[in-house]
């Protein structure tokens, strides 16, 4: 992975899997992005407050969408017009 990657389903978390504002910098960081400290620690919060939530939507099965293994796919997916 370079320093303009980021491995998206590990998401911001520490080495414990816990969300870390240094994980959230290091995205923001990759987006070219910049928040006070504050607002990191808001994102930090709000963030592991829904990381159950999300986690059980990412197991939902949408059966009408194709399958998509990794992000290239899904982009050639969208830039195809989202037919499979």
């Amino acid at each position: 992975m370079t320093d303009k990657e980021i491995d998206l389903d590990a998401g911001p978390h520490g080495a414990a899997g816990g969300f870390t504002t240094v994980g959230f910098d290091h995205m923001l960081a990759i987006g070219g992005l910049q928040l006070p400290p504050h607002r990191v620690v808001q994102a930090v919060d709000g963030f592991g407050s829904l990381a159950d939530g999300l986690d059980r939507l990412r197991e939902v099965t949408l059966p009408f969408l194709a399958d998509v293994p990794e992000p290239a796919a899904a982009n050639r997916w969208i830039e195809e017009g989202g037919r499979s």
